[in-house]
């Protein structure tokens, strides 16, 4: 079969280093009718982003082999959200890489020429089609009133520490999930 064309474009921001992340994986798990992008936007130092390139398409590999050949959208979000639970714990016991640091994430798969979607914070998955964009995938932005109120719930609060900066958990991370963070948890969370 034809491969995809993809791309991505990235800015290093006002940080000194990069501490982006990205990995393509042809030919995920083996299979020809199958492919794996993921970006990871690391913040507080690369480690959990280079960690997360590293590893998540492995776990995403093992849960999505567990579905057995069923692929409702149902059965493979499950098998996302388990991935990225599974991922966050492993991350959570190399506690010296992840407990100051994190990383918001985007992947897309496709499993027989279905195209799925999955996102952790506020980087995007873009689909453009005949000069045309379509945004894929929801930001998770701590300015939101969903993400304010879950944060909330959290035992959590959202401020703005600049009156033109944007909204921040706890005063300190612009955005409400991401993985690592842990010292903001369970207020910045994965799910």
């Amino acid at each position: 079969r034809s491969q995809l064309c993809s791309g991505h474009a990235e800015t290093i921001g006002r940080r000194p280093t990069m501490e982006d992340t990205i990995q393509t994986v042809r030919r995920f798990r083996g299979k020809a009718d199958e492919d794996y992008w993921g970006l990871f936007d690391g913040h507080g130092g690369k480690n959990v982003s280079a960690w997360l390139a590293d590893r998540l398409h492995g776990y995403l590999g093992t849960t999505i082999s567990a579905l057995a050949g069923k692929r409702s959208d149902a059965a493979v979000r499950s098998a996302v959200d388990e991935a990225f639970r599974v991922a966050s714990a492993a991350l959570r016991k190399e506690v010296s890489v992840a407990s100051r640091m994190g990383s918001t994430a985007v992947i897309a798969m496709v499993l027989q020429r279905t195209l799925h979607i999955a996102n952790c914070g506020d980087s995007r998955a873009v689909l453009c089609n005949a000069g045309n964009a379509h945004r894929l995938s929801f930001d998770h932005k701590p300015e939101l009133p969903c993400e304010r109120e879950r944060v909330k719930q959290a035992g959590g609060y959202v401020c703005q520490t600049h009156p033109l900066g944007p909204a921040r958990v706890d005063g300190v991370l612009s955005v409400s999930r991401s993985f690592g963070d842990f010292l903001l948890a369970p207020k910045v969370t994965w799910h």
